[in-house]
């Protein structure tokens, strides 16, 4: 995964430094991957990582970075993001990923994706810390989004 620049994504280079003021750190994960790579195999679960990589790149600044955390997961880190930022930067990525439709082996399908987020605000932390908070927003979200309504 490369950064808006072209240049190689190194996120172990980041892990050790301070976050500067206003930075934030977005989780994208891909809802269905895991049914698409099932039905569809690897090649297709590829064109979903490739696809949902490249709809993510366009809606980022040049000075945001974006890497492939897991095989079903985005880093999206935010340059600069003030706190008021972040939800609205958010909803426009979910947007994106959800107006995408990909034709995988004759089916086509309209992918869904979760976030987690966190932003540094006013207190000093790094890149890990951020990241280990974004995370634990995502599985707040999962559980939200797997919430079956009584009644």
């Amino acid at each position: 995964m490369t950064g808006s620049t072209g240049a190689p994504f190194d996120a172990s280079a980041h892990r050790t430094r301070r976050a500067p003021c206003g930075d934030a750190v977005l989780i994208v994960d891909v809802d269905q991957f895991a049914a698409i790579r099932e039905r569809h195999g690897e090649a297709a679960a590829e064109q979903v990582t490739r696809a949902v990589a490249q709809c993510l790149q366009r809606r980022l600044r040049p000075e945001d970075r974006l890497a492939l955390l897991r095989e079903d997961e985005f880093l999206v880190v935010l340059s600069g993001a003030s706190a008021e930022m972040v939800p609205v930067l958010a909803a426009r990525l979910r947007d994106d990923v959800h107006a995408l439709r990909l034709s995988l082996a004759g089916s086509v399908w309209s992918l869904r994706c979760t976030i987690g987020a966190a932003s540094r605000g006013s207190r000093p932390c790094g890149l890990e810390a951020l990241v280990r908070a974004a995370d634990a927003d995502l599985d707040r979200a999962r559980r939200e989004r797997d919430r079956v309504p009584c009644g």
